[in-house]
This record gives C-alpha cells, structure tokens and sequence, in this order.
C-alpha cells in the first residue's frame, strides 16, 4: 500500500509544479505584452516619405489623428479629399494628421499617390508593421485614432468615417483651451496641463492624469513612460522570480527527496522569505504581491 501512494505522488507534484510554473511564465509575459501595447503608440516616431523624423511625444498638447492606409484600398482614396479640407482648415489651429501607408504597399505606389493627390499632410511608409503593431496590431484599412493633446486615445474607427463627427470631436479638442507643457527629467517627460478658467471636471481629469503633483507641480503623463520604467514598476523580471522561483525549487525538492510534503514546504518557505525581502526593502506593490502570488499558488 504505501509504494502505490508513494507512486501517486510524483504525478501529482510534477503536474502541480508545471502549472504553478505555467501560470507564473504567463502572469510575467502577459503583463510585459499588455504594458508594451498600451504604451508603446506613444513612444512611435514616424519617417516620412520626405525624410522628416515626427515624434509622437513631441505633438502633446495637440490633437494628432493617425490614419493607416493604402493605396489599392477604395474608401482610403475617397476619403482623401475630406482629409484634405480638414487638414486646411483645422491645421493652422493645431490639429496634425500623420498618414501611414500599410507595410505592404509599395513605396512607389505611395510617393506616386501622395504627389498625385497633393497630399498636404506627412506620409510615413510603416515597412516593417511596427506602427500598425503599436497601434494594436491594425490589419484592415481605413483605420483612424484620434489621439488627445493629452496623449490619450479619444476616438478611433476601423472602415469608413463620419466626418462631420470626426470634425466636431477635433473642434471640441481645440477649444478646450488647454495649455500644454512639457519638460524632460531624466528619461522621462514631465507634462503639465494649465486650463485657463477650469471647471471641476477639468480640474479632477488634470489631477487623474498627474503621478508627481508634489514633485514638479503637475504630473507624469502615463502615456510618456518609458516602456522599461513602465515594465519595471509592475514587477518585470523581479516580478518572474519571485512568482516563478518557488515552483521551481518546489519540482527540484520533490526530485531530490521524493516527498512532497518536503517539496511544498520548502517551496512555501521561499515564497515567503521573498514577500518580506521586497517588503522590507519597500519594493513595488507587484513586487511583493508576486512573493506573495507564490505563497498562495
């Protein structure tokens, strides 16, 4: 009896191990996949067909609209003369418009069409789909984003637009009557939105969107992080070693010593030393909940 549930238990331990290391490689990679995505649009900068460097972060305070396009796509070529007249008329005010031609176009067919239609606006080739990844991963076209001069994303749409809606939101945006200023500490940008005369709500959204009111007197806008920095305060790779570690010390006990017993205790033991080192040395919320992720796994 006892060496039939003695061979149980190495089925049961390596399974258990598997997953608690499964789970803790996912937890680890998914929130370094979400982090990359959300804040990767704003870290863009754009070549365009001229050879002119536009950086994204360097149009806060402005409302962009970035719209991936082709020039084998239909409802892109009908749209252009509408783009045309919004660029015209709300260009001098602020507004930016950023067209970038799908990775499979060919640059030729894009310089041929940009000159053609007299395209009043920066055309950026996206060769290598970088700028359709960072704008999550855009396949089909007409896609556009309306990007706030907060640097938020406000609008977007996949297929044809209602210009006229598109028009009102960009209107509304520049006549927010917002002034935005920005300085560089470091490797991160340091914003500061001053609304002249405002109401609560703009005065609760400023605050929302500042995470250093008492060091510079305004904020740090999310959008501007820099990825890595970003990575890191949610755990990054202190983040898969404290979550990751004790499954496998868990796997190695139970494979040196053949109990299981031994193996979750010691496994138990290392998640707990780690919890209180990073609390101890006041790490991150993440870092301390990944100790502690591991304690509960």
């Amino acid at each position: 009896m006892a060496s039939k549930t003695h061979q149980k238990h190495p089925k049961k331990a390596i399974i258990a191990g598997l997953i608690v290391l499964i789970v803790s490689i996912s937890l680890f990679f998914g929130v370094k996949f979400f982090t990359n995505n959300t804040a990767s649009y704003q870290q863009q900068q754009f070549t365009t067909i001229t050879g002119a460097t536009i950086k994204l972060s360097a149009l806060l305070g402005k409302p962009v609209i970035v719209t991936f396009w082709a020039t084998d796509c239909p409802s892109c070529i009908a749209e252009i003369p509408h783009w045309r007249a919004l660029y015209q008329r709300y260009h001098p005010q602020g507004l930016e418009i950023i067209a970038i031609a799908m990775y499979y176009d060919p640059p030729s067919h894009v310089v041929s069409m940009t000159q053609a239609q007299q395209l009043p606006y920066p055309v950026v080739l996206d060769l290598h789909g970088q700028h359709a990844h960072a704008f999550g991963d855009v396949q089909l076209t007409p896609s556009t984003f309306l990007i706030a001069p907060d640097g938020s994303i406000s609008f977007s749409q996949i297929g044809k637009l209602d210009f006229a809606d598109l028009e009102s939101r960009v209107d509304n945006h520049l006549k927010a009557d917002v002034v935005y200023s920005s300085i560089n500490i470091g490797n991160s940008q340091i914003g500061c939105a001053e609304t002249q005369n405002p109401s609560l709500n703009q005065i609760i959204n400023r605050l929302k969107r500042c995470a250093c009111v008492r060091r510079c007197g305004c904020g740090m806008s999310e959008h501007n992080q820099d990825k890595e920095t970003v990575i890191k305060a949610l755990g990054g790779k202190k983040g898969l070693i404290d979550s990751g570690l004790p499954a496998v010390v868990f796997l190695v006990t139970f494979n040196l010593r053949n109990n299981l017993r031994e193996a979750i205790v010691a496994a138990l033991s290392l998640s707990i030393c780690l919890a209180i080192v990073r609390l101890a040395k006041k790490d991150t919320i993440q870092h301390s909940i990944s100790g502690i992720l591991g304690v509960l796994i």
